[in-house]
């Protein structure tokens, strides 16, 4: 067995905290850009996805960096923080549940694939104190066990309408 050279993981982790942070888009409230294109090598152009930016990347940055912190002690910028939260915040309505505006229809959607996402980037902004993130875990949490049966099976129609079985 071939033995690989040593990496220093925390120095990796840094650069992917670094990349991450780069890929964030200030003029839209940090929101995190869905993808890049590089061509030839080079950093071309940063692509927005619309409602899949808010109620999916947002959580995602949230949990990365959360992570990234923890693990190299590098201190995300509070402002960068702030705004992610509110966006993250900024997802939750009177039925507990993050969801956002279809880019089409206008028509507010939630994916349990994206209640999943939420718990994490809420758990995230639970350790940098953020008294609105443990409230809303609390509420979600509490939502999504009540249209659980005993065999762990939901039931979607005890949630919101607007809820979808989306999971991939």
């Amino acid at each position: 067995m071939d033995l690989l050279d040593p990496i220093d993981l925390t120095e990796r982790i840094r650069l992917g905290q670094n990349a991450l942070l780069g890929g964030l888009d200030p003029s839209q409230g940090y929101m995190p850009y869905w993808n890049s294109r590089c061509e030839e090598g080079k950093l071309v152009a940063f692509r927005h996805g619309g409602a899949w930016d808010w109620c999916h990347d947002v959580a995602r940055g949230i949990h990365a960096l959360g992570m990234a912190e923890q693990a190299t002690g590098d201190s995300v910028p509070v402002e960068v923080w702030s705004a992610l939260a509110d966006l993250q915040v900024g997802l939750f309505a009177d039925d507990d549940l993050p969801g956002c505006p279809d880019d089409e229809t206008g028509e507010r959607f939630v994916h349990l694939h994206n209640i999943r996402e939420a718990a994490h980037a809420l758990a995230a902004l639970i350790r940098k104190g953020d008294p609105r993130a443990d409230n809303l875990a609390r509420r979600m949490v509490r939502k999504v066990l009540a249209a659980v049966d005993q065999e762990g099976v939901i039931d979607l129609g005890v949630l919101s309408p607007k809820v979808s079985d989306y999971t991939d």
